[in-house]
């Protein structure tokens, strides 16, 4: 009931909370903390935000739990949303926080294969911007497409399960 009320008072200015240094926190833990019907009203408003918040650090936090946290067709349909708006997936890689959030749209785009491979493309593709920041040779090192990257004579699919990448990336 508490987290009932919470939701419904903060779900208006839900995007700005979640891009908030302190706000994140509340909003991280609405999403792990509510219940169906509200985490599918948090997920329509991080969907009509999502580009903001994948370009915030703050945001890309909660954008990371919403991917963990939301209903399997709710997720697909945010990260097909974040694949399809091009630079999005590397800006977002760019980010400390939108690393976990990288790794997991990877996960979850595991199995559908048009979809996972737009999004190494879009990976590789700028591949130069993700190589010039520390976060991102993150996000190419956990996704094992360093050496895709820079030239490995292979142009086939990078080894090893995304779930493997993020263990090796300390379960981000």
């Amino acid at each position: 009931d508490q987290v009932r009320r919470l939701v419904a008072a903060l779900l208006p200015g839900f995007s700005a909370i979640a891009a908030h240094p302190y706000g994140t926190f509340v909003a991280q833990h609405l999403l792990y903390h509510a219940e169906e019907d509200q985490q599918a009203a948090i997920l329509s408003e991080v969907s009509a935000t999502l580009p903001e918040l994948c370009k915030n650090s703050h945001g890309a936090a909660v954008v990371q739990v919403a991917l963990s946290q939301g209903e399997p067709s709710q997720t697909m349909a945010l990260c097909r949303s974040i694949i399809g708006v091009p630079g999005l997936l590397a800006q977002m890689g760019c980010c400390r926080h939108g690393v976990p959030a990288v790794i997991e749209v990877f996960g979850v785009l595991e199995g559908e294969h048009r979809d996972l491979q737009q999004a190494r493309c879009e990976i590789i593709g700028h591949a130069a911007v993700l190589r010039d920041c520390r976060h991102g040779r993150q996000v190419l090192a956990a996704l094992e497409l360093a050496a895709l990257v820079a030239g490995a004579e292979s142009k086939a699919a990078p080894r090893g399960s995304i779930r493997a990448a993020k263990a090796a990336n300390g379960g981000a």
